[in-house]
């Protein structure tokens, strides 16, 4: 198991160069010929980094984003980048202009985090509360951000609006610290108000968080946005991240953990990502088995439920490195074969955070 850490957490490293840490390490996956820079895949990185002590990669990725990094309007990022950090579809298709609102809670938390342990702010505050208004002014009549965010497939999604939430929270400390009362109390109603609404996305008739769409499908890789008909609610397998991105364990959270375990976690150890209704490529990529949120869920165990609940998982992932010993994107549901995002940074990363939390 260690040697299983050392290599990945090396790998990952490997990787962080300046702050840019590309989405695949191997660049399997291109964008005008150069590896693809993804917000959540860094930022994710950044945490995982940052919680292991170690400083300057961290630092490096945090400060990446918060000054270096054109935006797609004021305190609003791109999907992802190219190598140069223009803001261009994925090669494999991705849009660059999926709404990617989840970054903001992100990146908030890991500059207050990196506060907290270092003593050192590595943006200005006023770049938070632009981050946070962004948030606040995307809140809308149902009181939830309606995006793509960790699942890149634009719905009222449960995990975005938790770290958005808890971001928001954090950035009404933030402000409250800084003597600027109105800020803090306006960050701190809209955190509430999108926790207060978060059982919309509730499903009762299973007992989980669910993302609500509109649309089963995409049309060209793209989302379809318009809120017309029936409203869908279709399991996401990422719940996980709210809890270890600062939002608070409640009820609804462990009924979604407990319908994981009974639906889409395979009792090998591996995870689904999340339910499409097209029958086709979409519904089978998120029907495979994902790395990163089974590494997720696995940190959620150690740190929530029960460390051996968190081992079956890691030794699933060992069993289901690729042949360098580090982690794919995902498994192929019939185990046939891995994706060719292999390894993924991001799912390294995690993997890495799995151990280390299951040893602590």
């Amino acid at each position: 198991m260690t040697e299983s850490y050392k290599r990945t957490l090396y790998a990952v490293k490997s990787a962080c160069l300046n702050g840019l840490i590309p989405a695949d390490m191997t660049g399997q996956f291109v964008t005008n010929n150069m590896p693809q820079l993804y917000p959540r895949d860094a930022m994710k990185s950044a945490r995982v980094f940052l919680n292991l002590g170690y400083k300057e990669e961290a630092r490096s990725i945090i400060q990446y984003w918060c000054g270096k990094v054109p935006m797609k309007s004021k305190g609003e990022f791109y999907a992802r980048y190219d190598a140069r950090c223009a803001a261009v579809d994925a090669g494999s298709g991705a849009r660059f202009d999926e709404p990617e609102w989840d970054a903001n809670g992100y990146l908030t938390q890991l500059l207050y985090w990196y506060y907290n342990k270092y003593g050192e702010w590595l943006a200005p505050k006023e770049f938070v509360y632009e981050l946070s208004d962004f948030i606040v002014s995307k809140i809308d009549e149902s009181g939830l951000l309606y995006e793509g965010g960790i699942v890149e497939w634009t719905a009222y999604l449960p995990t975005t609006n938790m770290i958005c939430s808890a971001g928001l929270t954090t950035a009404a400390k933030i402000a409250a610290e800084n003597g600027e009362s109105a800020k803090a109390q306006s960050y701190h109603a809209a955190a509430q108000k999108i926790a207060d609404n978060l059982f919309q996305t509730y499903n009762l008739e299973k007992n989980t968080y669910s993302a609500v769409r509109f649309h089963g499908l995409k049309d060209d890789n793209k989302s379809l946005t318009e809120q017309s008909g029936a409203k869908l609610y279709l399991w996401d397998g990422t719940m996980q991240f709210g809890a270890l991105w600062g939002y608070p364990i409640h009820p609804m959270l462990q009924s979604t953990i407990q319908f994981y375990e009974e639906n889409i976690i395979k009792p090998e150890g591996g995870m689904q990502y999340f339910e499409a209704l097209d029958n086709g490529g979409l519904s089978s990529y998120g029907g495979d088995l994902f790395f990163f949120s089974t590494a997720a869920l696995s940190q959620y165990y150690s740190l929530y439920v029960s460390k051996e609940k968190a081992l079956h998982h890691i030794k699933w992932m060992i069993n289901n490195a690729n042949i360098y010993g580090l982690m794919p994107e995902r498994i192929y549901l019939n185990y046939s074969d891995c994706s060719d995002a292999s390894p993924l940074t991001w799912c390294n990363a995690e993997f890495a955070a799995a151990i280390y939390t299951y040893l602590q």
